[in-house]
């Protein structure tokens, strides 16, 4: 379905949620398949860490090492057939946490510029710097 979260960005031995609904009909019976392709394999394996309800299904992983970030795919079938594309996310490493120092750079450049506004946000792992310079109403 539109509107899905496709990309997790995730710490190592951090567990998340990856959240598959599809449009279904009949949704009675409705089953489903996740398949793992983690960057250290060449093939995809069966994934069984998932829960089913209706026509949404939530499988549950927890990337342990580099080699363990790739791509979960699921795929949801009814009495009719097969969903013909598989529903993809990317699971990646996270980027640094807001926590994180700020590089020389950076540090330089906002203490040698004036701005009257400046908001830190992070979200699922991954930080953005707003900075507003002039009059802020």
């Amino acid at each position: 379905m539109d509107g899905q979260k496709t990309q997790y960005g995730v710490s190592r031995n951090e567990q998340i949620r990856i959240r598959c609904e599809v449009d279904a009909e009949p949704s009675l019976g409705l089953t489903f398949r996740w398949t793992l392709n983690a960057s250290g394999s060449e093939t995809s394996t069966e994934w069984a860490s998932f829960t089913n309800n209706a026509t949404t299904s939530i499988a549950t992983y927890r990337p342990e090492s580099s080699l363990d970030y790739g791509t979960l795919s699921c795929v949801a079938q009814n009495s009719i057939g097969q969903q013909v594309e598989a529903c993809v996310y990317s699971v990646v490493p996270a980027g640094k946490h807001c926590t994180s120092f700020l590089p020389p750079a950076l540090t330089f450049f906002l203490s040698s510029n004036h701005f009257t506004a400046m908001h830190f946000h992070c979200h699922y792992g991954f930080c953005l710097l707003l900075l507003a310079k002039g009059k802020i109403i």
